[in-house]
């Protein structure tokens, strides 16, 4: 048979054209009693069937699922999958190792001792030596560093989400004059590269006396217009019949944000959040400039202070300080990787 699956959320729905089940009463009678089985037997993740909607020439099925599994996958449950299946299985498994290998090397670095760091013989340590995470710890006050880096992370990510959220809903939901062109100029400012601002930012807030605040640290990342843009068409993908509803129901533009749009848009904040969090949490050069006082150093430039020892490269310590500086990330994108594809996938679809 011929089936197209479309995905929205939790739902699958399987167009299949009529003509063609017709020509095959047999295999549409099984075809609908197995999905109905599928509903209350076969498979945990599919919770119901749903016959939406019928027409002279297309009957749509709808599958509403718990964990993503497609229709592609619940046909092939039981058999091999096709040789283009696996060629692609295989070439995602080797790109992810790929990828992986430079994690497994600081971590394998971590562990070795220092006569072993250099040696390329040595690919994992017969024995850990988990002296090098003591040193790591102690040559730099990474307690007060870590608890900066998380509260500037905290706090960027917050405020992306929040101005990101409401300026992608006006631009997607709320018509206003100019609305494209102005639109327009805020994708292009997506061009224009961090490092080109820093010194006509650092100029402004010396005249201003903000330096050497916290505040100063996180300014230019509580807006992003990367968020701006990936709210905006996130929001292109939320029918208007249910704003339309709600506004019937008296509720106002704010109230539509709160109630409507912001429950839908979990895996949208979740892309933004990880994003900003892990870019505020790398930023490295702009800390740098703008703070030079002890209590408002981040993980990076304590990383940056390790490497100019005055006891030569410690490549072991650093290591280990790098795993340490990692895990939060990782463990940041792990949480929230299930809402960080949906949304991805979603801002695609228009």
């Amino acid at each position: 048979y011929k089936a197209m699956c479309h995905r929205l959320n939790r739902y699958v729905a399987v167009k299949i054209m009529r003509d063609e089940m017709a020509a095959d009463e047999e295999f549409r009678r099984r075809f609908c009693a197995e999905s109905q089985a599928v509903a209350m037997l076969s498979h945990p993740n599919i919770v119901a069937v749903y016959d939406v909607s019928h027409s002279d020439d297309v009957e749509y099925i709808v599958m509403e699922l718990i964990d993503g599994i497609t229709l592609k996958q619940y046909m092939n449950r039981s058999g091999m999958l096709p040789w283009k299946e696996a060629l692609r299985i295989l070439v995602l498994t080797l790109i992810s190792l790929l990828m992986i290998f430079p994690i497994f090397w600081m971590i394998s670095g971590s562990l070795k001792a220092p006569h072993e760091v250099m040696n390329k013989d040595v690919f994992w340590p017969a024995k850990p030596y988990w002296e090098n995470y003591a040193i790591a710890w102690k040559s730099a006050p990474f307690g007060q560093y870590f608890k900066n880096s998380i509260l500037m992370a905290t706090t960027v990510v917050i405020c992306q989400v929040l101005t990101g959220s409401l300026a992608g809903y006006a631009f997607a939901k709320l018509p206003f004059k100019l609305s494209k062109p102005i639109f327009f100029l805020f994708l292009c400012s997506m061009m224009i590269p961090s490092e080109a601002t820093i010194v006509s930012n650092f100029l402004t807030l010396a005249a201003l006396r903000l330096t050497n605040t916290f505040f100063s640290v996180i300014i230019v990342s509580l807006v992003s217009m990367f968020s701006v843009f990936l709210f905006r068409q996130f929001y292109k993908t939320i029918d208007n019949a249910l704003l339309e509803a709600a506004y019937i129901d008296g509720a106002g533009d704010l109230r539509v944000y709160w109630s409507i749009i912001l429950p839908l848009s979990k895996s949208a904040i979740a892309t933004v959040a990880i994003i900003g969090f892990i870019g505020n949490w790398n930023s490295y050069m702009w800390p740098k400039v703008v703070a030079t006082k002890e209590s408002l150093r981040t993980v990076q430039t304590g990383l940056r202070m390790l490497m100019q020892s005055d006891f030569g490269d410690d490549w072991g310590s650093i290591m280990a300080a790098a795993t340490l500086i990692t895990m939060p990330m990782i463990l940041f994108f792990v949480c929230l990787q299930r809402y960080f594809v949906q949304g991805i996938t979603k801002v695609g679809l228009k």
